[in-house]
């Protein structure tokens, strides 16, 4: 599939996506590479959250790196798929406010 998009996707002159809405289904272009995702949220600092659906993981990129997801994109099922452990809870894109502090070791 990434071969296939790459070959699409580069094939032709695409225009990055004017609209960007929340949960919305696109193509991120990373490097040279391109990879299904979903916008997650739009910061205040001008990057964009998308999660890759096809890895699970989350990237912040520019609205020029955001292109309409061509039709038969869609039709293909994601291969990420999120699960979780039962009674566990999910915290999503947590911050540690207590770093573990440094250990020094003694001289003697």
């Amino acid at each position: 599939m990434m071969t296939a998009m790459k070959s699409m996707y580069s094939a032709y002159v695409h225009s990055p996506a004017t609209m960007i809405n929340i949960g919305m289904l696109c193509c991120v272009q990373l490097g040279s590479d391109w990879f299904r995702a979903e916008i997650k949220q739009v910061l205040s600092n001008g990057y964009i959250m998308v999660i890759l659906k096809d890895f699970g993981n989350v990237q912040l990129v520019t609205a020029k790196a955001i292109y309409p997801l061509e039709g038969s994109l869609i039709k293909t099922p994601f291969w990420a798929v999120r699960c979780g452990l039962n009674n566990i809870a999910f915290i999503s894109f947590c911050v540690n406010k207590n770093p573990p502090r440094q250990h020094t070791q003694k001289k003697h």
